[in-house]
């Protein structure tokens, strides 16, 4: 089956985590009239250095090498889907225009957490996504996924910005994270803190 066969591929290329997801309502948000499925993908942080974000002149903002990663293994399914006859668009982990969120809840990888990332069983917070939008009909991942956050608040009461009380306010995020990044040089400071703190998926450390 072709599913099978793109979940090889990919993790062959590097993902960790790969899921399908055909929700019309998720997919809608891309605007492609002919996509009917997606391809999501996956791979844990599993380094500081993954997660280090690198600025460069041709860059609008800086991107983490994880995202450069990320970037690479979709536009390798992409090119295996249209190889096979089928169009496909890759969305890379580094378009901070493109929310994922939806896509990744619709594929069962995970489930939105009180930090308001995508919270898996493997790997807690600390995973990045990218996807790749196809007219290949692929069924949705089947996984049952529980509350992961189960009450807990380690994520909020952590935020040095306060950033995760009574929701997510991005403004206050941001300040943040602007305040850490100047004149940090090439290498770019980032706030990791309610990924760093969260009790999920911590097995493998």
């Amino acid at each position: 089956m072709l599913a099978e066969e793109v979940a090889e591929y990919a993790k062959k290329k590097g993902a960790e985590l790969v899921g399908f997801a055909d929700s019309r309502e998720a997919l809608k948000y891309f605007r492609k009239s002919w996509a009917r499925s997606a391809v999501v993908l996956g791979i844990s942080i599993r380094h500081p250095l993954l997660a280090t974000g690198v600025r460069y002149p041709s860059w609008d903002e800086p991107r983490q090498f994880i995202d450069v990663i990320m970037d690479a293994i979709a536009l390798s399914v992409e090119e295996f889907l249209r190889e096979r006859g089928h169009l496909a668009m890759a969305i890379g982990a580094s378009n901070r225009s493109v929310d994922l969120r939806r896509l990744v809840v619709a594929s069962g990888l995970g489930v939105e957490g009180r930090n308001r990332l995508i919270v898996t069983p493997e790997f807690g917070p600390r995973v990045r996504f990218s996807a790749v939008v196809t007219d290949a009909e692929f069924a949705a991942s089947r996984r049952e996924l529980q509350n992961l956050c189960r009450g807990c608040r380690i994520c909020m009461d952590a935020c040095p910005s306060g950033a995760l009380n009574g929701g997510l306010n991005i403004r206050a995020c941001e300040r943040y994270n602007q305040e850490l990044e100047k004149d940090s040089g090439l290498l770019v400071k980032k706030c990791t803190l309610c990924t760093d703190v969260c009790p999920v998926g911590r097995r493998w450390e």
